[in-house]
């Protein structure tokens, strides 16, 4: 069976298309044109909901769950990047004091540098080694009773946690309002969702 939308071939029990993320309301069957019927949910989501059922059968996340794992995300992600900010710059402070009159402006440019980078590098490395891991999410996700899936329910591959948390960095610091997106999609995806075909659910 092939997507309605792309033509690309369709995985079977995948609740959304694996090439476009189209959401599919039941479940993909491969004998010819069966129609798609609505697949028993696993024992631990019996208590899903039709009206906050996302394609896979999971619970969609409460906005309120959402705000707080980016919370307490960010408490302990940009906390450790400026606790890591302070000790560079005293170490710094101390070694500038060697440094000639006429090379302190390039050196002060480096640490900089550096720092930028990481407040940019940091965040996506802490959101894909926490979403690749058996945790499927981020410590936040986690304490609110989140996790991160992919388009037919399984858990994400590196690769997809990679490009969902490089997306979500570049939108947070580069174009911050496009955020807002979560809070009118249908399955309450953010612009980094929608690039990695992902989905936050409740667990």
């Amino acid at each position: 069976m092939r997507c309605p939308d792309c033509s690309a071939p369709l995985t079977e029990g995948a609740f959304a298309c694996d090439n476009c993320g189209l959401p599919l309301d039941g479940s993909v069957s491969l004998d010819g044109d069966a129609p798609l019927e609505s697949l028993p949910l696993p024992p631990e989501h019996a208590r899903t909901t039709a009206t906050r059922r996302d394609p896979q059968g999971y619970i969609k996340p409460s906005h309120g769950r959402r705000f707080g794992a980016a919370l307490v995300d960010g408490v302990v992600l940009y906390g450790t990047l400026f606790l890591i900010t302070m000790i560079v710059s005293a170490s710094a402070g101390v070694a500038i004091e060697t440094v000639p009159s006429e090379e302190l402006s390039l050196a002060t440019s480096g640490i900089l540098i550096v720092l930028g980078l990481g407040f940019m590098v940091g965040p996506t490395i802490y959101g894909t080694v926490f979403e690749a891991s058996r945790l499927r999410g981020t410590l936040g996700k986690r304490l609110v009773g989140l996790e991160v899936r992919d388009a037919t329910g399984r858990p994400l591959s590196l690769g997809k946690a990679f490009v969902r948390n490089l997306v979500k960095t570049l939108v947070g610091q580069l174009f911050w309002p496009l955020i807002l997106i979560v809070l009118v999609t249908k399955y309450r995806q953010g612009l980094h969702d929608l690039a990695a075909r992902t989905f936050v659910v409740e667990v």
